[in-house]
C-alpha cells in the first residue's frame, strides 16, 4: 500500500525587508491638488479687511476724542492692524476677509499655517516690498504659476481656495 506523503507545514522563515522604493519626483503635498486664489477672490478678502480695520479704527479714535485723539494714535492703530494680519494668518492662516472669502495662506511645502516669523515676514516685510514699486508684487500673482505674489515667495507662501 502506497503511503500518502503529507508534507508537513515548515515554519515561516523571516524574509530580509525589500528595499524601500526610491522616491519619485513629485510636487511638494501641499501643492498636490490645491485650487489657488483668484485675483479677484484675494482682492475682495483684502477689502473686507480694510473696511474691518477702518471702522475699529474710527470708533477707537471717536471714543479718545474724535479730531482731537493723539496724533500718535494713527501710528498705533497702523502696528495694531499689522499686529491682526500677523496674528490671524500665523493662528488661523487666514483673515476674516480670508475666511468670508473661504481662501487660506499657508505654508507652500507643508501645507500647514505660517509660523509667527513667516507672517511677519509675509504681511510686514514682504508686503512692503509689494508695494514699493508701483503695487508690481502684488500684480505679479497674474502671470505666477502658483499665484504668488512677491510677499507670497518671500514667506514661501501660497494661498488657496479650501
Amino acid at each position: 500500500m502506497d503511503e500518502l506523503n503529507t508534507a508537513t507545514p515548515q515554519p515561516a522563515t523571516p524574509q530580509a525587508a525589500a528595499p524601500a522604493p526610491a522616491p519619485t519626483a513629485q510636487a511638494a503635498p501641499a501643492a498636490q491638488g490645491v485650487k489657488y486664489a483668484s485675483f479677484g477672490i484675494r482682492f475682495v478678502a483684502a477689502l473686507i479687511d480694510g473696511i474691518l480695520i477702518a471702522i475699529i479704527s474710527t470708533l477707537i479714535k471717536t471714543l479718545l476724542g474724535g479730531e482731537n485723539a493723539p496724533g500718535f494714535l494713527d501710528s498705533v492703530m497702523g502696528l495694531a492692524s499689522i499686529v491682526y494680519y500677523v496674528f490671524m494668518i500665523s493662528k488661523y492662516g487666514a483673515t476674516v476677509g480670508k475666511k468670508l472669502m473661504k481662501i487660506r495662506v499657508q505654508n507652500i511645502d507643508t501645507g500647514a499655517n505660517l509660523t509667527f516669523v513667516e507672517a511677519i515676514l509675509r504681511e510686514f516685510i514682504g508686503k512692503l516690498l509689494s508695494s514699493i514699486i508701483f503695487l508690481l508684487g502684488y500684480f505679479w500673482m497674474l502671470w505666477d504659476p502658483k499665484k504668488q505674489t512677491w510677499h507670497d515667495k518671500i514667506a514661501k507662501s501660497i494661498v488657496v481656495q479650501q
